[in-house]
């Protein structure tokens, strides 16, 4: 039983960090996707979609997540840059 309960702990880890990396992306989905290039159906649907689906999307087409805020100061785009780090 302690083996199951740490390898639990080991997905829950995972589970948490790979929920940060994403965190910002999830904050603002559209402008995330669109970053992405991913397909109209994928964006359809991304709303409904959980952590793991997001990043199992993500995963394979693309290696930096952009993110343009609602608010844009003066005429310069402001971003940040998620690179996830896949384990």
């Amino acid at each position: 039983a302690e083996e199951y309960r740490i390898k639990a702990d080991e997905i829950q880890s995972k589970k948490d960090a790979l929920e940060r990396r994403l965190s910002l992306a999830v904050v603002n989905p559209v402008q995330a996707t669109a970053s992405a290039n991913l397909p109209d159906d994928i964006m359809r649907l991304w709303p409904a979609m959980t952590i793991e689906q997001k990043a199992n999307t993500l995963r394979p087409l693309i290696e930096r997540i952009v993110i343009y805020p609602a608010e844009r100061r003066g005429s310069v785009d402001r971003h940040v840059e998620i690179v996830p780090t896949w384990d």
